[in-house]
């Protein structure tokens, strides 16, 4: 069983990078405007990746905060309800939930990998530029 767990764990991992990644790519080519104007005005890319990650988190963090709490008091109940329509004979689940790693170490590895990633996607701010912009 702890094999499956490790194994799950970085599926969790790459997912979490997967969606940040993809989500920033999408967000920075709709703002590439915004984002060169504010070169433009005087704003350091560092501060507009600053502003990238404050950004990105707090909606990590809400998004942690909320699906921890409902993998903790639903989990139990959707899965047994999906293995009981299934047919596999399991007709309860009982999760055995470790508070430190289920409340602390797990939300804190997701929100790090995901300001990780933040930081590293936000690096190409300083090839944006107004003259590019306006030059399409």
């Amino acid at each position: 069983m702890s094999k499956a767990v490790y194994a799950v764990a970085v599926m969790v991992v790459c997912l979490v990078v997967l969606i940040t990644v993809l989500f920033l790519k999408l967000q920075t080519a709709k703002e590439y405007s915004q984002i060169a104007i504010m070169k433009a005005i005087g704003f350091s890319v560092l501060d507009i990746r600053k502003q990238y990650l404050v950004k990105v988190s707090l909606v990590s963090l809400l998004g942690v905060i909320v699906g921890t709490l409902l993998a903790n008091t639903l989990g139990e109940l959707i899965v047994s309800n999906i293995f009981s329509i299934i047919g596999l004979g399991i007709s309860k689940i009982s999760f055995i939930i470790n508070p430190l790693e289920a409340y602390l170490l797990c939300p804190l590895a997701i929100l790090a990998i995901v300001m990780l990633v933040t930081w590293v996607c936000t690096i190409g701010f300083k090839n944006y530029s107004i003259i590019d912009l306006i030059n399409e």
